[in-house]
């Protein structure tokens, strides 16, 4: 019966699979190819895979970009650009082809998800949960964009799914696995590196808190297998530039267009400003390589901040909420159909799902609490997203990583509605319940008394 059980419910995941990548290439096909409805990023993940595939080595995509120069680039992690990288070679080089895969990545997130819910609170929860990532806009709008999110759907899932497998099997194996896959998630997005003081240290300390020996033991197994998938590419970095890189390049650009006078002041605080970048003041993208750039624009970006330092408070609540939707969520919209081509419709859809899934989340959080389920795994994503957007600037994209654990949460609230619903009992009828008080008042009547006619006629006799 198990097995019957377990067959039946893999069928139920792959059909939810399904209706998830008809849903993403059903998007992709109407958002268009184009690259030039593509944002910024997404043409530099394109033009770079196919530079890969060519055997040009993470060099910027010439005259693409003006402040990305010609030579060797490290601006984003490696992971996404040798996903599709990997795609080029097979001679599938098209933005739609690199669409498709993104899609097929989204597919897998889906599947992923759903094994995630299983493992934390049963079959029904990970079926739940994989169909909000089936269908919520959030999950399926960044393939057809071309946006790394496609993959840190993937390997933020992948950890959150190898964490609670430690939990509840603890070996040094899967210390191992969850290693390998935040050193995937950090070569995927750079602040994912957070989730190794948020999820690793303390899941593997905590779980042997019986033997801290052991639970060294493993935490040195993790950290080294983070390690050996971490260090190719930074050993290949660092002798690349003229200045030490280890992940990527783009801390600089980015702190230098979230702190200047655009995103501290006007419309678009808590925002980025690529205007800041380019300044003709001093064009720091004209000097230098990549390494150089990036600690002259961290530096001016530091500097802006601690001259403002009463600012940067309000700033960072800015940056929070343009991320989480709570401060100026649609001008937030506009800003991402405009910068990042998500068209309003989609952004508002997403809103509104991202609105229900923060309030179920918190039923989810207090139940999984209620039935002593750690939760702090499915916290941590939600964590890290919080310090990165606090340090750099907000959007909406940025939120991806919250959401896995946000749709596992809302699983689990949802599967206590459910199930709250299917155990209902049933109406009685009048009959019914006439017959059951008066059994009940016979079942409650003490075994020595007799009745008062009973009592009468014995002492006539």
């Amino acid at each position: 019966m198990a097995g019957i059980a377990t067959g039946r419910w893999v069928t139920a995941l792959g059909l939810i699979a399904v209706l998830g990548l008809g849903i993403r290439l059903a998007y992709t096909f109407v958002h268009g190819d184009n690259l030039g409805e593509l944002g910024i990023d997404a043409g530099y993940y394109h033009n770079g895979a196919n530079l890969l595939a060519d055997g040009k080595w993470f060099v910027s995509p010439v005259g693409l970009f003006d402040f990305y120069g010609v030579g060797q680039a490290a601006s984003h992690p490696p992971a996404y650009q040798v996903v599709l990288g990997a795609v080029s070679a097979l001679g599938m080089r098209s933005v739609l082809f690199h669409q498709f895969w993104s899609c097929v990545l989204g597919t897998g997130a889906v599947v992923l998800i759903g094994l995630t819910g299983r493992k934390i609170a049963g079959p029904r929860v990970g079926l739940i949960a994989a169909g909000i990532a089936a269908i919520t806009p959030s999950f399926w709008v960044n393939d057809a964009l071309l946006m790394s999110e496609s993959l840190v759907l993937v390997v933020v899932a992948l950890v959150l799914l190898l964490a609670y497998r430690y939990r509840h099997r603890p070996s040094v194996g899967a210390a191992a696995g969850l290693g390998v896959a935040t050193g995937v998630s950090v070569l995927t997005r750079a602040e994912l590196v957070l989730l190794v003081p948020l999820l690793v240290i303390p899941l593997l300390l905590l779980t042997d808190r019986e033997d801290w020996r052991r639970g060294l033991r493993r935490l040195a197994t993790s950290a080294v297998a983070a390690l050996l998938v971490v260090s190719p590419w930074v050993a290949y970095t660092l002798h690349r530039f003229d200045e030490p890189v280890t992940i990527s390049t783009g801390l600089g650009q980015t702190l230098l267009a979230a702190n200047c006078p655009q995103t501290y002041f006007g419309p678009e605080i808590g925002y980025w400003a690529v205007d800041c970048v380019l300044s003709p003041k001093k064009p720091i993208h004209a000097v230098g390589d990549e390494s150089v750039q990036e600690g002259a624009y961290r530096r001016r970006g530091i500097d802006y901040a601690t001259s403002h330092a009463g600012r940067v408070p309000f700033v960072v609540y800015a940056r929070v909420g343009r991320t989480f939707g709570f401060y100026a969520p649609i001008d937030q919209l506009r800003v991402d159909e405009r910068d990042n081509r998500r068209e309003l419709p989609v952004s508002i859809a997403g809103l509104a799902t991202f609105y229900l899934l923060a309030g179920l989340s918190i039923a989810g959080f207090v139940l999984l609490r209620r039935r002593c389920v750690p939760v702090f795994p499915l916290v941590a994503p939600i964590a890290a997203v919080l310090i990165a957007v606090a340090l750099t600037y907000g959007q909406t994209r940025f939120r991806v990583p919250a959401d896995v654990s946000l749709a596992l949460f809302a699983a689990v609230a949802l599967d206590a509605v459910m199930d709250r619903l299917v155990r209902r009992p049933e109406p009685r009828t009048r009959s019914t319940s006439h017959r059951v008080r008066a059994d009940a008042r016979v079942r409650r009547r003490p075994a020595g008394r007799r009745r008062p006619r009973q009592a009468a006629d014995d002492r006539r006799g």
